[in-house]
């Protein structure tokens, strides 16, 4: 027998009002018989749920790379709010372009762009130019770093090129951002590009006023070590200078990390592997940030909270969806692995704060 399926592998988007519906069925009620304030408060209901599932578990969707630099005496990193915790941080050793050849397009002294002195600046004289860096052989650049010399609305497309006359774009900008003087801007390039020419071109009308701009090279990394509250309160000297070892996660409304020692250099940069909040439900056209693999567990989390505020729903049926959304958040939530091998290494912490070895929680 020849059966038919549908031989499509996309995957499903469902917008947030079909969801609230598929709840409010769920709950034993149609749709059209609740009013429009319930549905505001089911849709608000459904971000409190989405709230709520940071601290129910890791999202794997919801860890993303970030790339920091640090200035010479640093100690201090802050964090956007929509950051929940540190997965990994990692100080990165930039290799600097040398022995190469800058261009400025439009003014300015390009050596001054890549001479490793942060007291001088390639300053362009006209909007929407470049400046390259020819490597005079093919090299493999896997970084890119941006130290504007001034404040200023910029939209930046990093190329490269192998004749440096036609060039290819390597990371093209999200769009017009503010670049704040004496802040470090790291991208790193997804499919590293072997090439000779390499530069930066402004796209949005700005002019380029670049303290450094460097096209990084063979990068390596070195692990810090996360320590507790406790332990960075108790060093005696926490503004010593070296290369940053250690870090304490502070927590706060607007999170941010102590790094011990400060930098020592202004060229190097942390890379840190963070857990963020997920998207906000927003309009009732919009699709949620969560994989299908979660499409149940959500509307069966919905159903029983709405259960709670819809005027009408049969209470007999919450044995029932309590039993539903227990039995869903199993199944999602023990299939939130990466499925790799794992080690358990014991350790024997302190009363308080958080192990970074054993993932063990004290006191606080």
């Amino acid at each position: 027998m020849v059966t038919t399926t549908s031989n499509n592998l996309t995957v499903t988007q469902y917008d947030v009002i079909t969801l609230l519906e598929m709840a409010v069925r769920r709950c034993g009620k149609l749709a059209g018989s609740i009013s429009a304030e319930d549905m505001i408060m089911a849709r608000l209901e459904l971000s409190m749920l989405i709230n709520a599932m940071v601290n129910r578990g890791v999202p794997l969707w919801t860890i993303d790379k970030q790339i920091y630099g640090l200035n010479l005496n640093q100690n201090l990193l802050p964090f956007t709010p929509d950051t929940v915790d540190l997965i990994n941080v990692l100080y990165r050793y930039n290799n600097l372009p040398s022995g190469g050849v800058a261009a400025s397009s439009d003014g300015g002294v390009a050596d001054y762009a890549f001479d490793q002195n942060l007291n001088t600046a390639c300053t362009q004289t006209s909007p929407d130019g470049n400046i390259s860096y020819n490597f005079l052989t093919q090299t493999t650049v896997t970084t890119v770093g941006y130290l504007p010399n001034v404040t200023s609305d910029l939209n930046l497309i990093y190329e490269y090129s192998v004749d440096g006359v036609t060039w290819v774009t390597a990371i093209s900008a999200s769009g017009v951002a503010t670049y704040t003087a004496g802040q470090w801007y790291w991208l790193d390039i997804s499919y590293p590009q072997t090439a000779q020419y390499f530069r930066v071109r402004e796209t949005s009308g700005g002019t380029l006023n670049v303290t450094e701009l460097v096209f990084g090279t063979s990068a390596n990394e070195t692990v810090l070590s996360r320590i507790n509250r406790d332990d960075y309160q108790n060093l005696p000297y926490k503004n010593q200078i070296g290369r940053p070892l250690q870090y304490w996660f502070d927590r706060q409304i607007i999170p941010q990390a102590w790094v011990w020692p400060a930098s020592q250099y202004s060229f190097n940069s942390l890379v840190v592997w963070r857990r963020r909040i997920i998207q906000n439900v927003g309009d009732y056209t919009n699709s949620l940030e969560f994989p299908n693999r979660f499409l149940d567990y959500i509307i069966n989390s919905l159903a029983l909270r709405l259960a709670k505020i819809i005027p009408g729903v049969d209470m007999s049926r919450v044995p029932m969806l309590m039993a539903d959304k227990a039995e869903s958040e199993q199944m999602a939530w023990s299939e939130e692995r990466d499925n790799s091998a794992f080690y358990i290494s014991p350790m024997i912490g302190g009363y308080t704060g958080y192990n970074g070895s054993s993932g063990s929680r004290g006191g606080y």
